[in-house]
């Protein structure tokens, strides 16, 4: 289904009711925060996860019970274990 995901029609006709998870990955931390409130609180959804750009606006996503997952929190933490090899496991150049 598409749709706009801020709108109750969309929602209802997706039958959001029945989700055991929404996760809202928009590139608008604006938009994920509004339809991951819509999703706790007005469909009781248990699990929300909401894609986050923006790491100040974290605490917002926690009083209200939402995950947040950071692209570029993923990519450090990855470019962290890349870092931790020891060293002489990875090529110079």
């Amino acid at each position: 289904m598409t749709g706009d995901a801020t709108d109750m029609l969309v929602l209802n006709d997706a039958e959001i009711e029945k989700a055991d998870a929404v996760i809202t990955v928009t590139n608008k931390d604006n938009t994920n925060i509004l339809v991951a409130q819509l999703a706790k609180e007005l469909y009781n959804i248990h699990q929300v996860i909401a894609r986050l750009y923006d790491m100040e606006r974290e605490c917002v996503y926690q009083e209200f019970g939402i995950d947040t997952i950071c692209p570029s929190e993923l990519s450090t933490k990855e470019i962290d274990k890349l870092l931790a090899v020891p060293e002489g496991e990875y090529e110079t150049v």
